[in-house]
C-alpha cells in the first residue's frame, strides 16, 4: 500500500450523554478557554435542565475564565473534574478510540478531505443513539450509569 507518510489531524471538542446525545464541534487550532466556554454555551442552549459536566483537566478545562464562567452558571451546571491522567474514566475517550477505529479500518485515500471525512464520520455517530449509549457500557465508565441509576 502506498502511503504519503502525512499525518493528519482533526480537533474536535464534543460531549455525551447517557441517553445517547453527542454534541460536538470540529476546529482549527487548539482548544482555548474560550472555545470551551463556546461549547458549554451553545450545549446549554440545546439541553433544557441541569448539565451534569464531567471534563478532565485540559488548561482549557481550568483555565481561571472557564472556572469564572462555570461559577457564573450557579446550578445549572455541575462539574466533576476527572484525576489528572485517567482517560478510561473518560466517556468521550470511548468516541475517540471508536472514530479512529472507523478510519483504521477504511482508510481514506490521499485525495480526500480529511476534515470533511472526520466531520461526517462524527456526525454518523451522533446519529446513531445506541452506538453513543453503548459507550457507557464500558467497565471503566460504569460510575456514570450508576450516578444517575440507569
Amino acid at each position: 500500500m502506498r502511503v504519503s507518510g502525512t499525518r493528519r489531524r482533526s480537533n474536535i471538542i464534543s460531549a455525551i450523554s447517557a441517553r445517547g446525545r453527542l454534541w460536538f464541534r470540529c476546529y482549527g487550532g487548539n482548544l482555548t478557554a474560550v472555545r470551551y466556554q463556546d461549547f458549554i454555551k451553545l450545549l446549554l442552549e440545546d439541553v433544557k435542565g441541569e448539565v451534569v459536566l464531567i471534563h478532565d483537566r485540559h488548561p482549557a478545562h481550568v483555565a481561571a475564565s472557564t472556572r469564572r464562567y462555570l461559577k457564573s452558571l450557579g446550578r445549572r451546571i455541575a462539574v466533576f473534574e476527572l484525576p489528572s491522567y485517567a482517560p478510561d474514566l473518560n466517556p468521550d475517550e470511548h468516541v475517540w478510540a471508536y472514530l479512529k477505529g472507523c478510519f483504521r479500518s477504511e482508510p481514506l485515500d490521499l485525495d480526500e478531505d480529511f476534515a470533511s471525512s472526520v466531520h461526517a464520520t462524527m456526525q454518523s455517530i451522533a446519529d446513531d443513539r445506541r452506538l453513543v449509549r453503548s459507550f457507557f457500557d464500558h467497565p471503566a465508565v460504569k460510575y456514570v450509569k450508576d450516578a444517575i441509576s440507569w
